[in-house]
């Protein structure tokens, strides 16, 4: 019961992080991916299914609310998520730069895979030549410590 709830309170929260306050948290077009740091956080600090299923769920629920290919980002949250799981153990989990390090390749990552599944299948990359594109990881990378150690108290409540 506890998971069910630790996990869906975890969702409702991420999703109105991530639509709720786009525009406070916006600096010059430019906002935080927290869908993805949150599948970030998920593989880190609970393994590669974890990080998998979140990566499923918010790569989803990205797709639903963005203009991109849809199933792209499922995609890449997805094996992300699967990717940093492979993390688990091997990196200090409490040192920030550790984090803004893995969050910002991640993060690049992800503009990257949608650039190029953007090419390959879409219609239009266009938006990709935006600068807003490719500074959202560095905004994103500064905001992941920030966002780790609020999530690593938000599992601790329900520990």
């Amino acid at each position: 019961m506890k998971t069910a709830l630790f996990w869906t309170t975890t969702l409702i929260f991420t999703l109105l992080m991530q639509i709720g306050a786009q525009k406070m948290m916006s600096l010059w077009g430019v906002f935080p991916n927290i869908l993805l740091l949150a599948a970030l956080f998920s593989g880190i600090s609970r393994g590669t299914v974890a990080g998998s299923c979140a990566g499923f769920v918010f790569g989803f629920l990205a797709d639903i609310f963005s203009l991109s290919l849809f199933g792209s980002q499922t995609f890449l949250y997805t094996f992300m998520g699967y990717c940093a799981g492979h993390l688990k153990g091997q990196i200090d989990e409490e040192r920030p730069l550790a984090q803004t390090g893995i969050v910002f390749v991640f993060s690049l990552g992800e503009v990257a895979g949608l650039w190029i599944l953007e090419t390959f299948f879409g219609e239009s990359n266009k938006q990709f030549y935006a600068l807003a594109s490719w500074l959202r990881p560095f905004y994103t990378a500064l905001l992941g410590s920030l966002y780790f150690s609020l999530m690593k108290l938000w599992t601790s409540l329900f520990a």
